[in-house]
């Protein structure tokens, strides 16, 4: 007779998937709805931010702060998943680019339909259109599409760059910047001007799965 502990672990070594790589997603899962489903049981969440020194407390503090790895290691997670899914399964290049463009419009398209429903309740004009995490998610993937096909020392360099010198350009006003050129703003402007948001250059970050 063989042992339930002896099946399980046995399925274990056989699924392809890594159970750190799942353990860590779903931790990260855990901190999200830890973020999220504050503003529905604290009577404040919405008049003041928890990370005003002057009103909140230290749990409270901690709820949000904590929250700052979420995106962070999404990423690393998505790039480290996708790296795998290539190099595991014995695919092409090609095959990653096409798999990571393809879910990174899937993610679009549920951010225009079901994400805009579930918030409107309707798809009508006369609500504007939240971009959110799934726009994002979206954009990222696509990009990673394209990056996989640089060389391993280029994103090298660009990640640690990113890392680096990612608070580098905080002291410019993209605002003051873009109405320098007033009412016609030039394409560079406003590629400029929507890097930008509260305060920070929203750089796409890379995927490991490269040469």
């Amino acid at each position: 007779m063989v042992e339930p502990n002896t099946l399980a672990d046995s399925h274990m070594n056989d699924s392809p998937r890594l159970l750190s790589i799942d353990m860590l997603r779903g931790a990260i899962m855990v901190v999200m709805a830890l973020d999220h489903v504050r503003d529905f049981f604290h009577a404040g969440a919405m008049s003041f931010s928890p990370t005003d020194l002057d009103k909140t407390t230290p749990a409270l503090f901690l709820t949000r702060w904590i929250t700052h790895f979420c995106m962070p290691v999404v990423m690393f997670a998505a790039g480290t998943a996708a790296f795998l899914w290539w190099q595991r399964s014995n695919r092409t290049r090609g095959q990653l680019s096409r798999f990571l463009l393809t879910r990174g419009l899937w993610f679009i398209l549920l951010e225009l339909t079901v994400m805009r429903l579930a918030i409107d309740f309707t798809f009508s004009g006369r609500y504007m259109v939240l971009l959110l995490i799934l726009w994002i998610f979206g954009i990222c993937l696509i990009a990673m599409a394209a990056l996989v096909w640089l060389p391993m020392r280029w994103l090298a360099v660009a990640s640690l760059a990113v890392i680096a010198l990612h608070n580098g350009l905080d002291g410019i006003d993209a605002s003051r910047f873009v109405s320098m050129h007033g009412r016609g703003r030039s394409c560079i402007s406003r590629v400029f001007l929507h890097l930008r948001a509260r305060g920070s250059w929203l750089l796409i970050p890379c995927c490991p799965g490269s040469r």
